[in-house]
């Protein structure tokens, strides 16, 4: 227990200060004249002992910076530990723990947290305005200082691991406050109270005095974000003390569904419940508090607002569903097949029998627009002018000789580029357009019908408008006809005109019955109307007569 009330520490306290000072790092000349009393002034920790401690912004994350006991020296810039004051390098006092300046006074500990915990340089002055200005010079940039010596306040605020400065005392924040709005500031010091712990007020743009004596400036680690742990709201946001919820407007660095308790304006937030059926905000004035947890079908924004404990697109649902299932109803229903499922199931959608999105596909229908089922998995259709084997693979749907085409083309059209494109004029067609019609040239389909004979395949003409199979020559029309001659009657079939032999061939002889001079063209010509007049009149001679 300290032997003195916490009035009467803060009275000598004041007392101790007025006459000598928080001491930092240099004896000051002399001996400081104090009240003999002042021995008197101790905590029940003792020299060394912990007293509070505090969860400040580190490099890595939060870190804890305890406070150490000056007592029976408290108030003074006496040390009660004999270990040599630190130089540079810190240096293991009596409770052995690392001291970063005299132990264990207030700038021990600033200096602590600055350069332990941040590695910055040390600030190699006593508690006061020297120590503003030691960390206010240009050759140290790891620092920003805020008032006195320093940047102006105005639209400036302490954060959480801040060095407030008095005119003989120096502590750190351990919460932020917000510029232009008034607060409280926690702080964790040494060599001032037996807690280790205290308040300050903020004004909206400067704490307030401390054990009656004058705020000077605040120094902030330049890479200090402030990012600590959970905080109460300050200025507008605060409604006394209480219970808040984690998402009320103004908490810090708090989870949404949880209640927190706050005994004050920006101090450290503790986490009272977790709310698995989410958080209530209630009216200014009023604790917030748990809700209870929700049956299936009620609507929810976070799994633990459900009995379920599962929210399904803002409904409590039976079970997790799927992206092939709905929970309207609070019950997990398959979509209808066919449905691309929400999320979507990709290149498949759902098959009306499961929540879940399938794991292939046995056809088309069971996946995307765009894709087809290939060996039980779904994949993107070709683009016009790639090879296919059928209609599904194609996007255009149009498989046409093995290439994927804009359309489905035609007998007169050709796709060899993924275009349909019509083939020549006169072409037969693939296949054949039928009727003996020939493509026209300038469709891909075939026509209707013909216009010339050009317009037919070969062994047909048009005639109105239509191919038709052209007739196949009689052989009894032959001009070279024996029996065509210009006398009366037919001449007997045994006789030749030539002179030639009754049963063979005639001759090749001239009209003159020469051989031609010159084995010309005159020569073939005529034995070969003799030779066709041989054949008519033996195929006569042999035909059995039929007036017999």
């Amino acid at each position: 227990m300290p032997l003195l009330s916490a009035r009467s520490a803060k009275l000598f306290a004041l007392a101790a200060w007025a006459m000598a000072g928080c001491g930092g790092e240099a004896e000051m000349p002399g001996e400081r004249a104090r009240p003999a009393d002042l021995q008197t002034f101790t905590c029940g920790a003792g020299c060394g002992g912990q007293l509070g401690s505090a969860v400040l912004p580190g490099p890595s994350g939060p870190v804890t910076l305890t406070a150490w006991s000056n007592s029976p020296q408290l108030g003074t810039d006496n040390d009660c530990d004999p270990t040599a004051c630190a130089g540079v390098s810190p240096v293991t006092a009596q409770n052995g723990h690392l001291s970063y300046g005299c132990p264990w006074q207030c700038v021990e500990l600033v200096n602590r947290y600055f350069q332990g915990t941040w590695g910055d340089p040390k600030i190699q002055a006593d508690a006061g305005a020297a120590f503003c200005q030691y960390a206010a010079s240009s050759s140290r940039p790891q620092y920003w200082v805020y008032g006195q010596y320093g940047a102006s306040t105005a639209g400036h605020a302490p954060m959480a691991g801040d060095a407030l400065v008095w005119s003989s005392h120096v502590a750190i924040a351990t919460n932020a406050v917000s510029a232009g709005a008034a607060g409280t500031l926690g702080v964790i010091e040494q060599n001032a109270t037996c807690s280790g712990t205290d308040t300050v007020s903020w004004s909206g743009s400067l704490f307030g005095g401390k054990y009656g004596l004058s705020p000077l400036c605040w120094v902030h680690v330049v890479a200090n974000t402030g990012a600590t742990g959970p905080l109460c709201p300050t200025g507008g946001n605060w409604h006394l003390a209480g219970d808040y919820c984690g998402s009320e407007p103004g908490m810090q660095s708090a989870t949404a569904n949880t209640l927190y308790s706050c005994a004050a304006a920006g101090g450290a937030a503790s986490v009272k419940q977790v709310c698995s059926g989410g958080c209530l905000q209630m009216p200014a004035g009023q604790n917030d508090q748990c809700a209870s947890a929700q049956p299936n079908g009620a609507t929810c924004s976070a799994q633990s607002q459900c009995q379920s404990g599962q929210c399904v697109s803002g409904v409590c649902c039976s079970s997790a569903c799927g992206p092939c299932g709905t929970c309207a109803s609070g019950t997990c229903t398959p979509l209808p097949a066919g449905n691309g499922g929400s999320p979507s199931c990709g290149a498949s959608v759902c098959d009306g029998a499961s929540a879940v999105c399938p794991g292939g596909c046995t056809a088309d229908d069971g996946c995307a627009p765009g894709d087809y089922c290939k060996a039980g998995s779904c994949v993107a259709r070709q683009a016009n002018g790639a090879a296919c084997s059928a209609a599904a693979e194609c996007s255009s749907a149009n498989c046409v000789s093995a290439v994927c085409c804009d359309s489905a083309c035609g007998p007169c059209g050709s796709c060899a580029s993924g275009t349909c494109t019509p083939l020549a004029a006169h072409a037969s067609g693939q296949p054949s357009c039928g009727g003996g019609l020939l493509c026209s040239g300038s469709s891909a389909a075939c026509p209707a019908g013909c216009a010339t004979s050009d317009d037919c395949a070969p062994g047909y003409s048009c005639s109105a408008s239509t191919c038709v199979p052209q007739a196949a020559p009689d052989a009894g029309t032959d001009t070279a006809d024996a029996g065509t001659q210009a006398s009366s009657g037919e001449p007997d079939a045994g006789t030749s005109t030539n002179g030639a032999v009754e049963g063979q061939p005639p001759a090749a002889v001239s009209a003159t019955g020469c051989e031609s001079a010159d084995g010309g063209s005159s020569f073939i010509a005529a034995a070969a109307l003799l030779f066709s007049a041989w054949r008519l009149a033996e195929s006569r001679r042999s035909a059995p007569s039929t007036d017999r």
